[in-house]
């Protein structure tokens, strides 16, 4: 107000005015928040900015993309809200993000119900949270991690060098040298083994001088290897089908959850995440969920409706399938927490897109069931 008198009494007579008639309109918790303090331009995010204190990068990902490429940012950059951002400065975290086995969990658990493969949206509580990563030795750690380091750092010299490129322009020429050098399509995101027999790339002068520049070759090379060292982390095949991944994954899901549900947890930050959830003085990499008592369940209650609208049908689809008769939005509505009659035309919404992907069926008399 004193420095700057232009800038406050132009958020006065917008940005204030603005916020009250949204608390007016809405007087929710967080309404209320941003209207308290009007001037600033949003609230800090308590679960990000802890995370990522004291590191010197972490990892990110747009969250509507065409092609599911991670990377590392300097802790310098603030993300913006279309950016899912990993608070972890691991390589070998960054590496299995980047490979095929993650991009196959993802596309089957993006925004879209896995229906398009392209512009889907990553979301952070069903392609991330639940994703089993390998319970990797500390060999296959640093191997992961050494080929993620160049992946990236390639990335970003090919970049740097070539203003004209851009990270999305590499990886579409690099998923056109995927399609040439193999028949059968691997998923976008990563690149495949190349097959024996396969036809010579057909590109375009300008592609392939884009590609040399760019060193989509070498980025092709670098998947390759950073997928079998993947492989090898988990213990299964190099080779195996989309199919024959998910289902892996999808069983290794299913034990670490029945570990969780003991106690154990497979920490993938240790240092950080113990402190905050686990049992005092654990300092393991498998480490004890602190859940008041030694082996207890985790609590089976209501689940909470979700603000993030990406992971609405997840759970509505969830909750249909466990309450296991036929529902209705109005019924349903009122088995989250937080729910009730203010999202029951959200809900009514998201079980005819279901019902209509297939995912649920229709049961007459605007009932569904799984």
């Amino acid at each position: 107000r004193r420095t700057f008198p232009e800038v406050f009494q132009h958020l006065l007579q917008t940005v204030r005015v603005a916020r009250q008639s949204a608390f007016d309109k809405s007087p929710t918790t967080d309404a209320k928040a941003y209207l308290k303090e009007w001037w600033i331009h949003g609230k800090p995010r308590t679960d990000l900015r802890p995370a990522l204190k004291d590191l010197p990068r972490y990892i990110v990902t747009v969250e509507t993309s065409k092609h599911r490429v991670f990377q590392f940012l300097d802790a310098e950059i603030l993300p913006d809200n279309k950016l899912l951002a990993i608070g972890c400065d691991g390589p070998e975290a960054l590496g299995v993000l980047s490979s095929r086995f993650h991009f196959v969990w993802y596309i089957a658990n993006s925004g879209m119900l896995g229906v398009y493969d392209r512009e889907a949206v990553y979301v952070k509580s069903r392609c991330f949270d639940p994703f089993p990563f390998p319970d990797a030795t500390p060999e296959h750690q640093a191997m992961i991690g050494a080929i993620a380091e160049e992946l990236d750092a390639t990335r970003k010299t090919a970049l740097a060098e070539n203003p004209d490129l851009t990270l999305t322009g590499l990886y579409n020429l690099l998923e056109k040298v995927q399609a040439l050098s193999s028949p059968v399509s691997r998923g976008r995101g990563t690149a495949p083994s190349a097959v024996e027999g396969a036809q010579p790339f057909v590109f375009t002068p300008e592609e392939e001088d884009q590609a040399r520049r760019g060193r989509v070759y070498i980025l092709q090379h670098l998947h390759q290897r950073l997928d079998a060292a993947v492989a090898e982390a988990y213990g299964w095949p190099a080779d195996l089908s989309e199919q024959e991944i998910l289902g892996r994954l999808v069983a290794l899901n299913q034990e670490r959850r029945a570990e969780e549900a003991k106690g154990q947890v497979r920490w993938l930050r240790p240092a950080f995440q113990i402190l905050r959830f686990g049992r005092p003085g654990d300092s393991r990499t498998t480490g004890e969920l602190d859940l008041g008592l030694p082996n207890v369940p985790l609590p089976n209650g209501l689940p909470t409706w979700p603000k993030d609208r990406d992971s609405q049908p997840f759970e509505v689809e969830s909750a249909v399938r466990d309450l296991g008769e036929d529902v209705t939005a109005a019924q349903l509505a009122r088995v989250f927490r937080g729910g009730g009659k203010r999202i029951e035309p959200r809900v009514s919404q998201i079980l005819l897109t279901l019902a209509t992907y297939g995912r649920i069926q229709r049961a007459g008399e605007g009932k569904y069931r799984a």
